[in-house]
């Protein structure tokens, strides 16, 4: 993926800063791991304060390089992030698929479904929503999938990321193998609040509404919503409640 241009000769120091930081970005570029979320959204950074400081010194045809460069590389890391929702499951026996065919997977979030490798069958979910699972639950299920985790602190609260998009768990004050308190997530670019907030909770996308709590199980959760169409954040339960001891 080498995307960004030859550079020409330099004078004032905010050039030479533009053209260091390009050929700094262009190497992180050419040794980055494609497969490795994580490398990619390094070289990412790297581009991005490359292309700030070449806005700096006002460099049209550096600028327009390395905003190709941003395009392409955080359109791979989105990909990448697709992916990892759509997590490799190992091939099933025919005793096995016929089991799960019939009575759902329990691993993954209840409304969702998917196709066994080598089959056109779709296995129905009937686990917990993601809004639902305790703290170790939670790890587990964002740690299969290649996410970035903080430790847990006292109360099992956590921050998974992948790319652009993250997820925060507050469980102060509710006790081993509960739910979350709060829910804190900001989305994937482009990617509409009601999307979101269904993926979180098994909820159709059309019943929700602006302003209006969603009922997962016996609870009802406010929903907060943030950002724009560029980019939503979205905060469900009740995030206003003190973080506990």
């Amino acid at each position: 993926m080498a995307l960004l241009a030859g550079l020409p000769g330099c004078e004032s120091p905010d050039v030479k800063m533009c053209h260091a930081e390009m050929q700094t970005s262009q190497k992180a570029l050419l040794d980055m791991d494609k497969t490795d979320a994580r490398a990619v959204e390094g070289a990412l950074g790297g581009i991005e304060r490359a292309l700030a400081a070449c806005k700096k010194a006002q460099r049209g045809d550096e600028i327009t390089s390395l905003a190709d460069a941003r395009r392409q590389v955080a359109a791979h890391l989105d990909a990448l992030e697709k992916r990892a929702d759509r997590p490799t499951r190992a091939a099933l026996s025919p005793e096995r698929l016929a089991e799960l065919l019939k009575t759902g997977d329990p691993d993954c979030p209840k409304g969702q479904g998917y196709e066994p490798a080598g089959t056109k069958q779709v296995i129905k979910c009937t686990g917990k929503q993601l809004v639902e699972l305790s703290s170790d639950k939670a790890r587990d299920h964002f740690d299969k999938r290649g996410y970035r985790l903080s430790p847990p602190d006292t109360r099992g609260d956590f921050k998974a990321e992948f790319g652009a998009s993250a997820y925060v768990f507050h469980y102060g004050g509710v006790g081993a193998g509960a739910a979350p308190r709060c829910l804190e997530v900001t989305g994937r670019p482009g990617t509409p609040w009601q999307e979101i907030v269904a993926r979180l909770t098994g909820v159709h996308p059309d019943r929700l509404k602006v302003g209006e709590p969603v009922r997962v199980g016996a609870r009802s959760l406010p929903v907060s919503i943030s950002g724009d169409a560029a980019q939503w954040s979205v905060k469900l339960g009740d995030c206003a409640a003190p973080a506990g001891p």
